[in-house]
């Protein structure tokens, strides 16, 4: 007797999905202190284009680097607890940044 469950492909394509992720994290983690954006859009699974224009709001401080100085990061825990806050919570913020900005 074979038991067909309907979207079983899906749901393994969606675990094999946060596995890579969790990988990537793992990988960021081990790397050292800091966190670049190269390193943000595996983790989030973006490309570098999308992610400095219209999904700044995934990067820490929007994308305002913790360093002045060389290549755009940030310390690793600081990418943890920002992304700890929920997309559309950060999304929210990002918007009103903006409109703050632009007055």
């Amino acid at each position: 007797m074979e038991i067909k469950i309907e979207g079983l492909d899906e749901i393994s394509r969606m675990f094999e999905e946060i596995i890579i992720r969790l990988e990537r994290m793992e990988k960021a983690q081990k790397t050292g202190k800091t966190i670049t954006v190269k390193e943000i859009c595996e983790i989030e699974g973006v490309g570098l284009s999308l992610i400095k224009t219209s999904a700044r709001y995934l990067l820490p401080r929007f994308g305002e680097s913790a360093y002045p100085d060389g290549v755009k990061r940030w310390d690793v825990e600081e990418f943890y607890k920002w992304r700890r806050i929920p997309v559309e919570e950060r999304k929210r913020m990002f918007k009103e940044k903006l409109e703050t900005r632009d007055r």
